[in-house]
Order: structure tokens, then sequence, then C-alpha cells
């Protein structure tokens, strides 16, 4: 653990316990259950003879909505498949609210997320995600669903993960039927679908468990919660106790949804309890190897040079550096950078720290919340394109080969040579976020984006 992640460090800064206590248990009793709910939905599908629809979600809406007639209902989707037993379990667990959600504590973990959500993106960009391919059996089956085959596919499905979770932090936005329930739950059938289609290529042989088992979705629902509040620290930022916890329940309810089975929850029982479930995973599956190397670098070049910021990719490999250990980053082969590109990294963490703490300031930390909160999802959505919700269809449809084409690994280049376009790039992103911040300060929350 100690080796790709400076447990110890952050433990002093959190004041939490290193050596806390697994309470989930053995994590490889985990590694050969899938989502038996989920699962029986997709084979239910496959055995009526009928083919997989692409949106499963859009169809269970039709089939249990209380707001359509026996007559509609009959027209997308015949009786036998509507009372389908497989489904109405489903239905059953995911058209209501658990007993343990306590609703103000998921506004505030929502409100921590707009708060703190230019360092978020980055933690989960550059940290998170860039780091995370440290595990090779989960690369193994990204690979084989040609999930990042590609550079516009990774780009394609970072914005569609930042769509979900963009929806998962509007108000009231998982409450069932609601916007962020429908991408989670999509989200979930996504996963099905990728166990299906495994088990019918006869591929399980070439794992040693299920894919996307419920381990693999106990360290997703991790790296969406608690890399984020140990990767904010990286820039300063240490949550209270009040809203690591607000943020960690927030996550415990999207795993739920997602089909993480309860007992296997890593949110359940708190912020402390989820590092050490953490600490474990690290410990038995990061083994970083050539695929992973090249999977990240492949995600650093995918959001890299592009315009408007045109941002460069030694710029994208300086920010990974600062939020990864130098351990991993050396043995995910992220490449060195100058001292100007380390600098100008710090700089914007710098920059970020500055504009966030108006966020907790009484007279305009409101303020810049609903801004944020109206302004991401509208940029997000310009360059996603149309779809309002996360795409199963648009998910499926990124799934290819297990080839990497472009995906290559990068080299370094000196801060000088990009000062022209670069550099200006990354100071007006620097700049539009203190304009955005600026913005929210005087009352423009609905300006047009810059």
């Amino acid at each position: 653990m100690a080796q790709w992640f400076p447990l110890n460090d952050i433990a002093r800064t959190l004041n939490i316990r290193p050596d806390y206590p697994n309470l989930v248990g053995d994590l490889n009793s985990w590694l050969d259950t899938g989502d038996p709910l989920a699962d029986a939905v997709i084979e239910s599908y496959a055995k009526d003879g009928t083919s997989i629809p692409h949106d499963i979600v859009e169809l269970l809406l039709r089939e249990f909505s209380d707001d359509v007639d026996d007559h509609v209902r009959c027209e997308s989707t015949s009786r036998a498949l509507r009372h389908d037993e497989s489904r109405q379990t489903l239905w059953k667990a995911i058209n209501q609210v658990p007993a343990w959600v306590n609703q103000e504590l998921i506004s505030e973990g929502q409100i921590v997320f707009w708060r703190h959500a230019p360092a978020i993106q980055i933690v989960l960009l550059f940290g998170t995600l860039v780091g995370g391919f440290s595990s090779p059996r989960i690369n193994r089956v990204l690979v084989k669903t040609g999930y990042l085959s590609n550079q516009h596919k990774v780009y394609r499905r970072l914005l569609e993960t930042a769509q979900m979770v963009n929806q998962v932090m509007i108000p009231n936005a998982l409450h069932p039927r609601a916007s962020g329930w429908e991408s989670v739950i999509r989200v979930r059938f996504l996963h099905a679908m990728v166990r299906y289609r495994q088990r019918q290529h006869n591929l399980p042989q070439l794992y040693d468990e299920l894919p996307i088992n419920q381990t693999d979705q106990i360290a997703t629902i991790l790296g969406f919660q608690c890399t984020v509040v140990t990767g904010l620290t990286y820039f300063g930022i240490n949550l209270t106790v009040r809203e690591r916890e607000a943020y960690t329940h927030l996550w415990r309810l999207v795993a739920y949804y997602i089909g993480v089975d309860d007992k296997a929850n890593p949110c359940q029982y708190g912020f402390e309890a989820s590092t050490a479930v953490l600490r474990d995973y690290l410990d038995l599956y990061f083994k970083p190897d050539p695929q992973g190397a090249k999977l990240s670098n492949g995600v650093l070049r995918a959001v890299s040079e592009r315009p408007p910021s045109n941002v460069p990719i030694e710029y994208s490999a300086a920010m990974s550096r600062l939020l990864i250990s130098r351990n991993l980053a050396d043995a995910l082969h992220i490449p060195l950078t100058t001292m100007g590109w380390t600098l100008l990294a710090r700089f914007s963490f710098f920059t970020i720290r500055l504009a966030n703490a108006l966020a907790y300031t009484q007279k305009w930390g409101q303020a810049i919340i609903e801004s944020r909160r109206e302004r991401y999802p509208r940029l997000l959505q310009r360059e996603i394109g149309r779809h309002h919700t996360f795409s199963l269809r648009l998910a499926l449809d990124n799934q290819g080969d297990d080839l990497l084409d472009g995906v290559d690994q990068v080299g370094g280049k000196s801060v000088a040579l990009y000062f022209g376009s670069g550099v200006l790039g990354i100071l007006r992103s620097v700049m539009l976020r203190w304009i955005d911040t600026l913005c929210s300060v005087f009352g423009f929350a609905q300006a047009k984006p810059v």
C-alpha cells in the first residue's frame, strides 16, 4: 500500500487511522459475484428470444409507470414480459429509497461536490483515473470491451462519465426516476451487458474471476468517493468531518443503485472505514504493468491539446505526477516533466485553492455553488451533444476490439517550446476559473460560458 499511496501522510492530514480495520472483509470473496438482479434481467430478455434493448431503463419506466395506461404498455412490451419476475424484483429494489438514506446528508454531499468542483474534476481525471490503470484485471476487461480503444472513444467515455457525475449531483436527482437515478441505473445495465457479452463469447476463462464483479465495483465507488477526499488534500483542501461523511453517504446511495451488494458497500461505515477498504484493495490488486501504462498515457493524450485551451500533454503529465505517488507514476511511465511544467501545475492548484476559498464565504458561497451547478452541465452538454442523460446506446456502441490505436506513451518537452499557445491556453483556463467565480459572486449565474 505505502508503495503506491501515501496513506500515512494523508491519515495525519485528515486525522484518521491508517490501520483502521476493513469492515467489508475479504475482497477476494466478492470476485465471483456480479449483480444478480441486473444480470437476471439481461438473461430474461435473452431467454425470451427477443433482442436485448439498448435502453432497458426506458423500457422499465414504461412497463412500471403509473402514468401510462394498459394500451400504451402493451404497445411497448407484452404482458408476459412486463410481469417477468426478474424485472419485478429489480424494479422493486431500485424504485425505492433505502431506509438508511439521510436526505440532508445527500444534499450536503452534493454541495461538497459543487463547492470543490474544479479541484474534484482534476483529481478524478489526473489522479483517480490515470492512477487507476494499475489493476491488470480491470485493464483486461477495458481493453477487451474496446472501452478505451482509441483517443476519440477515450474522450467520449470521459465526457459520458462526467455527465453521469454531474447528473448525480443535481438536487433531488437520486430520487427514483430522476435524472441522476436514471444515469446510474443505465451504468448498472452497461456493466451487466459487459458481463453478458463476455459470457456469450466464452471469455470468462481469460480471467480468474467474473468481469466487473463486486470487487471491481467497490473500487469504482472508492474512486469517486475516497480518492476525491484524499486528493483534495493536494490542493490544501481538507474537508471537515461532516463534509466527508456527507460525501461518503451520497456515494453509498449511488453504490446501492449501481448494484453494489449492501454487505460489500465500502461507504456504509463512513469515510474512515472506506479508506481501509481502499488500502486493502491497493495492497491486493495494484500491480502496474505495460498495458496499464499504455492506458494511462492514452488518457493523458486524449484530454490534451484539445481546443480551446490546447493544454499540452506535458502539463497533463505534470498534473498527474502531483496527484499520484512518484513510484506509481514511474511504474505507469508517466513522463518526467521539466520544473517549468511542475511549477505551472502547482500554480494551477494554487489558483483553484484560492478561488475555492470564496465558496465557503457566507456572502458569496451559495452564488458560486448555484452558478457551477447551472454552468457545468451546460458546458458539458455542449461538448457531448444532445443526450441529456448517460446513454446506454452510446456506451454499448463504444465497445469494440482490443486494439489501442493511437494510445501511445508520450515524451517530454520543455515548457518554453509551448509558451506561445500551450502555456497561454493554461493561463486562459486559470483566468476562466476566476471569471466563473466572479460571475457567481456578482450574480451573473445566467451568463453564457466564455
